[in-house]
C-alpha cells in the first residue's frame, strides 16, 4: 500500500487560541476546531479543545475505527461501541508530557456467547493499532486497555426477553387499573356517605 498523507493547518487567532483545519475536509463535512492552551497552564482557556484532548482523541478514535473494521470482517453482531478515554499529562524529568492514555471501550452485544469473540477483536484491534507505532512511542506513551462487555440490549432483543418484558408490563398495568378502580369506588362510597349524612 502506498503512503498516505493527512494535512492539517493551524492558525493563531487571539491570546492562546487558534483554529485547526484541514484542506482535505470541506466546511460541510469537517468544520475547523478551535484549539487553545489548557486552562491548567498560564493564560489557558477553558471550554476549548486542547492538544492534550486531541492527542487522547486520536488514540481512542483509532482504536474505534480499527475495531469497526475487524468486527465487520469477523461478523460480530453488536449493538453499540463507546470508548471513554483518559489522557494523563504530568512532569517527567522536569518536562510536561502525555505519560499514558487509558481506554475503556464498552461494547454491547446481543448474545452472551459472543463475549469471548468481542474481547478477542478488541485485543486484536489494540495489537494492530500498536503495530503502527514505534517501540519508542509505545514506551513513551503507554496505552492501557480496560474493555467492558455488556449484554443489556440482548435482554430486550431476544424473543424470550420481549415476552418477559410484555408480561411484566401487563402485570404492572393490571395493578394500576385495580388501584384506580378501588380509588373510584372509595370516592363514590365517600360521596354517598356525605350525601346521606347531609339529608339526615
Amino acid at each position: 500500500m502506498d503512503a498516505h498523507y493527512y494535512h492539517v493547518d493551524v492558525n493563531w487567532q487571539v491570546d492562546r487560541k487558534g483554529s485547526l483545519c484541514s484542506p482535505e475536509l470541506s466546511k460541510e463535512n469537517g468544520p475547523c476546531l478551535e484549539v487553545a492552551t489548557p486552562p491548567e497552564f498560564p493564560k489557558g482557556m477553558p471550554g476549548i479543545w486542547t492538544p492534550e484532548h486531541l492527542f487522547t482523541a486520536a488514540v481512542s478514535s483509532c482504536l474505534m475505527t480499527t475495531f469497526l473494521a475487524i468486527a465487520e470482517n469477523s461478523k460480530l453482531n453488536y449493538g453499540s461501541f463507546s470508548c471513554p478515554a483518559k489522557g494523563k499529562l504530568e512532569q517527567v524529568d522536569g518536562k510536561f508530557m502525555m505519560s499514558e492514555v487509558t481506554l475503556s471501550p464498552t461494547i454491547t452485544i446481543f448474545d452472551e456467547k459472543d463475549e469471548a469473540k468481542a474481547l478477542r477483536i478488541l485485543e486484536k484491534s489494540e495489537a494492530i493499532y500498536l503495530k503502527h507505532l514505534s517501540a519508542e512511542f509505545i514506551e513513551k506513551y503507554p496505552i492501557i486497555l480496560r474493555p467492558i462487555i455488556t449484554f443489556i440490549t440482548a435482554i430486550f432483543m431476544t424473543p424470550t426477553g420481549i415476552k418477559a418484558v410484555f408480561v411484566q408490563l401487563m402485570f404492572i398495568s393490571a395493578i394500576l387499573i385495580g388501584f384506580w378502580r378501588l380509588q373510584k369506588k372509595l370516592r363514590v362510597k365517600a360521596k354517598f356517605v356525605d350525601s346521606d349524612s347531609n339529608s339526615n
